[in-house]
């Protein structure tokens, strides 16, 4: 990896171009689904934005870039909402990519908001780097980009205990491109462009494990314009667990034994 991408150790959040933050997925408001299931509810808003403010402070952020759904609600906008981004505002420059869940935000002052299409950030060393939720097509330019990091697939994987217990983890994933494959959409693109999926940063959401059913929330993987044998699987911790296709064979091959018990 490029000095001008860093995966934050033990966080579902990358640092590009040295002072750049990207994460994905806050979904603010969340956890009020919670409620008629009987679960207390604590201000999760302010504990993702205190420790949003202390990776800022720590690695000397200047501005953050969210890649979609930052709010729950489709259309709603709460006031969990608004405090969120008005502390945020208050300490860094703040442009948000929309995701499926973003109407309605270019009502929130103080952020820059740019279409789920995608843009370009092109760093100091001309490295460029295409940013998008991953819910619809990026933009043409996106796939000539040197590295393309989408959301928006919750990456997680199902990890099972010499005891058979399950238990769940937040996942980066990295693939390269498929030349072919994405030369049906796209007229240029990079054959070297790697693409890079970032985990939601909400703690409480999950979704569905990656190696448990078949990836493909967007266009982008549903196509195969990335390859899918390429994809390899890395822990927060900066751990790599190999390729996707090996964990899904391990992962079915298990389940598919104890059916037969």
């Amino acid at each position: 990896m490029e000095k001008e991408i860093k995966f934050l150790y033990d966080k579902p959040a990358l640092i590009i171009d040295e002072d750049i933050l990207v994460i994905a997925d806050i979904h603010i408001s969340a956890e009020k689904k919670l409620i008629p299931q009987g679960e207390e509810i604590i201000n999760l808003t302010q504990i993702m934005l205190d420790d949003i403010l202390e990776i800022i402070s720590i690695h000397k952020i200047k501005k953050i870039y969210l890649l979609g759904d930052v709010k729950e609600d489709l259309y709603e906008l709460t006031p969990e909402l608004f405090l969120f981004f008005t502390k945020l505002s208050e300490v860094i420059t703040v442009a948000v990519i929309k995701g499926n869940h973003d109407a309605n935000l270019e009502s929130i002052p103080k952020i820059k908001i740019h279409p789920c299409k995608g843009i370009v950030h092109v760093c100091k060393n001309k490295i460029k780097i295409g940013l998008a939720h991953g819910h619809a097509w990026p933009d043409g330019e996106l796939l000539s980009c040197d590295y393309l990091i989408l959301a928006h697939e919750h990456a997680h994987i199902s990890i099972e205990d010499e005891k058979g217990k399950i238990y769940y983890e937040k996942v980066f994933l990295t693939a390269n491109i498929d030349e072919q494959k994405a030369k049906q959409k796209y007229t240029k693109i990079n054959k070297n462009c790697k693409l890079i999926i970032v985990p939601t940063f909400n703690p409480v959401l999950s979704g569905r494990a990656i190696n448990e059913q078949k990836i493909g929330f967007g266009p982008i993987f549903r196509n195969k314009v990335f390859k899918m044998n390429s994809i390899l699987i890395y822990t927060l911790k900066g751990i790599c667990l190999g390729q996707l296709e090996e964990w899904s064979d391990r992962y079915g091959a298990k389940r598919k034994r104890k059916r037969k018990t």
